[in-house]
């Protein structure tokens, strides 16, 4: 039984809270320490500065301290040091030179039985000449400070806890429509995705941060590029049934037509020979993209005179040009001595199937181009003709694997798709690239690569 996965916003939306509720917990923690650590000092404070207060005033006005144990007794009635029978609050008093005036602890409960804590310290002025004369030290005891720390502390505790829970409240809900705004476009991929493995077309619109946006137009692309292959595949078949029905439905018709006598035996023998050389170069070309995608081909470079090599080039198919009504001219590079290494067998195929291209599809010009040159490290094979031009729509198409102009534009159908996809094999194998060039007239294919393959 396959358990079915929460959305990934549930998990981020987790671990957000997660990390915000063990933060709030380190802070409430740090916070109880540190008001644990103040708490003499925050009980103290207040009666510190009252004391200092009213000790000021009386110094001031009697300009000593003369009255500092009716003072103390008046303080003592108005309550400034608390229950003095529980001896919560002890005082202490200097005067500007450091020595003792008053200690109450010599009339409050002694120090052993009830241990003292420190807690704050202040200053005694002469309000007229605005300077220090002494400081008052509060010390609290401890039974006391443990008694009023644990209600502090619990009122504290009640506070922070309350906060943060409001806060991890809070963060929840941002955290849980944050995480399903981030997540969304990788659930919408996710889906498209299971539709595409599916067979299905689901194109996906990007949304999002510039990330996802990003990955969702790659998506788009790929499932394009999807589409586009299996269009191709399936032309593919549709071209593999018809390139191998046509030879074999001729040498039927020939090997019929001998047998019958209606044919002789070289007319017939002619056109099985050439629909089986038809067969057998399909093969090829099949043969050798499978090699090229599987990295199993390897050139054998040697040094190549380059106008020899194209002269021959023209030789070879000129009667084949000359057949289509056209002319095939070569113009030889001016770098006459000049050599470049390459595969002479492999460039001839390449050069080769330009050139029948060129003858195939030149209807209405007359002449089919080659030329050469050796330049900047860099050797360039031009082929050209006169012809009608390529559409820009099908410009990027055409070195694709089956994939054919329209058939009105060749002087036969015959061609395999597989001509131009070869060409381009055969210059990446040699470091360069094939183009077509953007001509006024006609079509040139520039084949470049360097001298020193």
């Amino acid at each position: 039984m396959r358990v079915k996965k929460a959305p990934a916003y549930v998990y981020v939306a987790a671990l957000f809270f997660l990390i915000v509720l063990l933060t709030s917990t380190l802070s409430m923690t740090l916070d109880y320490f540190q008001y644990r650590r103040d708490l003499p000092l925050l009980l103290t404070s207040f009666r510190s500065e009252l004391i200092s207060g009213y000790l000021s005033a009386v110094y001031t006005r009697d300009q000593g301290w003369s009255e500092l144990e009716t003072e103390l007794d008046h303080m003592i009635s108005l309550n400034y040091l608390g229950e003095q029978q529980d001896a919560h609050i002890r005082l202490v008093i200097h005067d500007s030179e450091g020595n003792m005036l008053l200690n109450s602890f010599e009339t409050l409960t002694s120090v052993e039985d009830n241990p003292l804590i420190e807690g704050d310290r202040s200053d005694i002025r002469d309000l007229e000449a605005s300077q220090v004369v002494g400081s008052v030290t509060l010390y609290i005891g401890a039974d006391y400070m443990q008694t009023e720390s644990r209600k502090y502390l619990k009122t504290l505790l009640s506070s922070l806890l309350m906060r943060e829970a409001s806060t991890a409240v809070i963060a929840l809900f941002l955290l849980t429509v944050l995480s399903k705004l981030v997540t969304r476009p990788l659930s919408d991929l996710q889906s498209a995705m299971a539709a595409t493995a599916s067979g299905q077309k689901q194109e996906l619109t990007p949304s999002g941060s510039a990330e996802t946006v990003s990955l969702g137009e790659s998506f788009n692309k790929m499932a394009t590029q999807l589409d586009r292959q299996k269009a191709l595949r399936r032309q593919m078949i549709a071209d593999l049934a018809h390139d191998i029905n046509g030879p074999l439905h001729t040498i039927r018709l020939e090997a019929k037509a001998l047998r019958d006598g209606i044919s002789t035996l070289d007319e017939a023998s002619e056109g099985i020979i050439e629909s089986v050389d038809s067969l057998s170069g399909l093969v090829y070309d099949l043969e050798y993209l499978a090699e090229a995608d599987s990295g199993e081909i390897t050139v054998h470079l040697s040094p190549v005179q380059l106008n020899t090599f194209l002269s021959g080039m023209q030789r070879h198919w000129r009667t084949a040009a000359e057949t289509a009504s056209l002319s095939l001219s070569f113009e030889p590079s001016a770098n006459t001595r000049d050599t470049v290494l390459m595969d002479e067998v492999r460039m001839e195929r390449a050069v080769g199937n330009l050139i029948q291209n060129a003858i195939r599809y030149n209807l209405r010009g007359e002449k089919v181009m080659l030329s050469g040159s050796l330049e900047d490290g860099r050797c360039r094979i031009r082929v050209c003709d006169d012809g009608e031009r390529i559409p820009q729509a099908m410009q990027e198409k055409i070195f694709e694997r089956f994939y054919r102009v329209d058939a009105s534009r060749g002087r036969s159908n015959r061609g395999n798709g597989l001509g131009l996809s070869i060409v381009r094999q055969v210059v990446h194998l040699h470091g360069g690239e094939v183009r077509l060039e953007l001509r006024e007239e006609g079509n040139c294919f520039l084949l470049e690569f360097p001298l020193s393959s």
